[in-house]
């Protein structure tokens, strides 16, 4: 079984666009299939999931929780998918976010769209949000934080050592890695310093079939959060934090490994 990222492109997994609210203005989550209704075309399966606590890092610069004592019982999450599983839309009272993935050790590959793509339809699924609340005379949604999240999957094949890859890593004299439990996370700023908190974690992980006992896996995940007061600031932010992303995801990598998809 092959890894099915599409050779000549970046290896990314997963793109999510996040925002929370300060007040319960995203959805009733009693009575979700009132404003499924209005996604159902594009995400016409539903699940119910566990609520979330909030943006984690954007947290880090004051976004307020998911969840707060005041709610009426633990409101759920819901899911809304595509028919392909690949997309998301998740709503929660005070949390709504887009999500992009694909899976990498599937049967079938799937072709990453690119930012702007997965961006403007981030943005088309938030206006169409909003006016299905003012269509009905309530307030219009306004994000009080946001989160941009990549995640990228790179295989190391035997023999080959993780500083073939990784440009930062000098280390790794055997000629090959072996550490199972490998987890290495730092935060740094967006922008000039004050625009929001990336966080870039990387991680040993393990597929859950054995087809590649060669091979081993790091997953670099970066979430980049900040506090916003609408959703101009939003999309400018998931902008600004999309460029430091790319930026810091490149000076990571060695030349080798960003020709192989075509990063240069």
């Amino acid at each position: 079984m092959a890894v099915n990222l599409i050779d000549g492109a970046p290896p990314v997994t997963e793109v999510g666009f996040s925002i929370g609210t300060l007040d319960s203005i995203i959805m009733d989550p009693f009575r979700a299939s009132e404003l499924h209704e209005a996604f159902s075309a594009d995400f016409p399966l539903v699940e119910r999931r566990e609520p979330t606590q909030g943006l984690p890092i954007a947290a880090i610069v004051g976004s307020p929780p998911a969840l707060l004592p005041s709610d009426l019982g633990v409101p759920p999450r819901w899911w809304f998918k595509s028919e392909s599983d690949n997309e998301v839309l998740q709503m929660q009272e005070r949390f709504w976010s887009f999500n992009w993935r694909r899976n990498p050790f599937g049967s079938r590959p799937v072709e990453y769209p690119g930012y702007i793509d997965l961006r403007n339809r981030a943005e088309s699924y938030a206006k169409r949000l909003c006016e299905w609340h003012t269509g009905r005379g309530n307030p219009e949604p306004v994000p009080a934080s946001c989160e941009l999240l990549y995640t990228d999957l790179i295989k190391v094949s035997q023999g080959r050592r993780l500083s073939d890859y990784f440009a930062f890593w000098k280390g790794d004299p055997s000629g090959g890695f072996r550490t199972a439990a490998f987890n290495l996370s730092w935060l740094e700023p967006v922008g000039d310093g004050d625009k929001g908190t990336l966080n870039v974690a990387l991680t040993h992980v393990s597929p859950v079939t054995e087809d590649f006992p060669d091979s081993v896996f790091f997953q670099v995940n970066f979430v980049a959060g900040s506090v916003v007061t609408s959703w101009d600031d939003t999309f400018e932010f998931f902008d600004l934090a999309h460029e430091a992303i790319r930026n810091r995801f490149e000076y990571m990598l060695t030349e080798e490994f960003k020709l192989s998809w075509n990063a240069k």
